[in-house]
């Protein structure tokens, strides 16, 4: 996988400096002659990941992305990337095999996704799959990049160190159990539901930033 700073167009339209991924399958592309054809791409389908980080996508919606250092791409749900605005290319497509060994093709990349976590932006190339068993999945290109540290707690806690690859500046982002995003906000909303008029709650508010 390759990457580099650059000044680019971003999937949203604007254009931004950030750090760019590559992408293995574009990569692979672009190295056929004019007359090869290029062979059908398999990856990996199901995902045992159950850690996850919230970063903005395209400068819209926080997605929960699931971390899963065995994954060649990073790849979206369909649902999700209509709902960050994200535009795909439909000619690039791979196959994932399940466990069961059947094949199901994606829906194409969008190409320089952009993705905010901390004050770090990074372009990356995200495959669009129909349904899978995820929002957000960030593959083996966001842990070379960021030069992802794991640490896990016996407590069961986990946080993640990444490093900004120009100024080798590091921060650490807590993770969370996959669906922790749908439980808080949940828990926020039967809370306000069950929540004394203000004029009894003596100021207190229960906000959830995920």
């Amino acid at each position: 996988v390759t990457w580099e700073k650059k000044t680019e167009i971003a999937n949203n339209g604007e254009q931004v400096s950030a750090f760019v991924v590559g992408d293995v399958v574009l990569q692979y592309l672009e190295t056929l002659a004019p007359e090869e054809t290029a062979k059908q791409v398999v990856v990996a389908k199901d995902s045992q990941s159950l850690r996850s980080i919230y970063p903005l996508l395209n400068g819209r919606m926080h997605v929960e992305s699931l971390l899963d250092s065995g994954s060649q791409i990073v790849s979206t749900s369909h649902e999700k990337a209509q709902q960050a605005g994200l535009i795909w290319d439909p000619d690039i497509v791979i196959y994932m095999q399940s466990a069961n060994k059947g094949l199901e093709k994606s829906l194409g990349l969008a190409r320089n996704v952009s993705f905010l976590i901390g004050d770090m932006t990074v372009l990356l190339q995200v495959h669009v799959l129909r349904e899978p068993a995820y929002d957000m999945l960030l593959g083996r290109p966001f842990d070379s990049l960021l030069q992802t540290y794991v640490q896990n707690f016996a407590d069961g806690r986990q946080v993640i160190t990444l490093t900004d690859p120009l100024t080798n500046r590091r921060i650490t982002v807590p993770t969370f159990a996959k669906g922790t995003a749908k439980l808080l906000a949940n828990s926020a909303k039967m809370e306000k539901e069950t929540t004394p008029s203000k004029s009894t709650e003596q100021g207190f508010q229960i906000t959830s930033r995920i």
